[in-house]
């Protein structure tokens, strides 16, 4: 008889970290299901594993990494005493958004990269941020090619999961999402970047042993969460 994995375990397993800092995910061909690292290697977790057609997400066919390649490292410039935290790429044009950080205190910068024009700019730091007492991470783009979303974060901490907020590039206008604080992972967007999917805890008051056993969608379009 075949087993039965809801998408909560699958969620489990997309987040896992190793001690270090390498990210993993799942995914599911016909009927085994794979666990795959960002150097392409794989290994097959389990045959004739299903996942219950009441918690499936249909998503794209093709799944693709993010990295960004040397020579743009190279040409980044970096402020004085900072270095290079993380990036995320725009869907629709040559330009990285990027967090640099002080390596000595939490002071950081949000810049954008544009490669063509080999052009930085620091679009806001801890000082004019949303909020003074985070750092702030980009994790995913909106639907609109000008939003990008931001999650808030404690370097050198457990503090990871803070808030997330919306963040328009033309009007540099600040949007705190209403995210469940329960959350308990990075939101990831779905492919037509209407929704953000997170992972959540029943526990009152979340540590780093609340267990991860609910699944949230928040609807961009209405700002509402979707309890699964």
């Amino acid at each position: 008889m075949k087993k039965s994995l809801s998408i909560v375990s699958l969620i489990l397993v997309l987040t896992i970290q190793s001690v270090v800092g390498q990210s993993k995910f799942a995914f599911h061909k016909n009927n085994t299901l794979y666990l795959s690292n960002t150097e392409g290697i794989f290994s097959s977790i389990g045959e004739d594993i299903t996942i219950k057609q009441n918690k499936m997400l249909n998503t794209s066919t093709y799944f693709t990494y993010s990295t960004m390649p040397r020579v743009v490292l190279d040409e980044m410039k970096f402020s004085d005493g900072m270095a290079f935290y993380s990036a995320l790429q725009s869907t629709e044009s040559d330009t990285w958004i990027f967090v640099e950080r002080n390596m000595n205190n939490s002071s950081f910068n949000l810049c954008s990269f544009d490669t063509i024009r080999n052009i930085k700019e620091i679009i806001f730091t801890q000082d004019n941020g949303p909020d003074s007492n985070y750092a702030f991470n980009p994790i995913a783009w909106g639907n609109e090619k000008e939003i990008v979303y931001l999650e808030a974060l404690v370097f050198g901490s457990a503090t990871e999961n803070e808030g997330i907020w919306s963040y328009n590039l033309m009007t540099k206008q600040f949007s705190k999402l209403s995210i469940s604080s329960s959350y308990l992972i990075t939101p990831i967007i779905s492919p037509d970047r209407r929704y953000l999917i997170y992972g959540g805890t029943t526990d009152i008051r979340k540590d780093l042993d609340s267990p991860l056993n609910l699944i949230f969608v928040y609807d961009l379009v209405t700002n509402s969460t979707l309890l699964k």
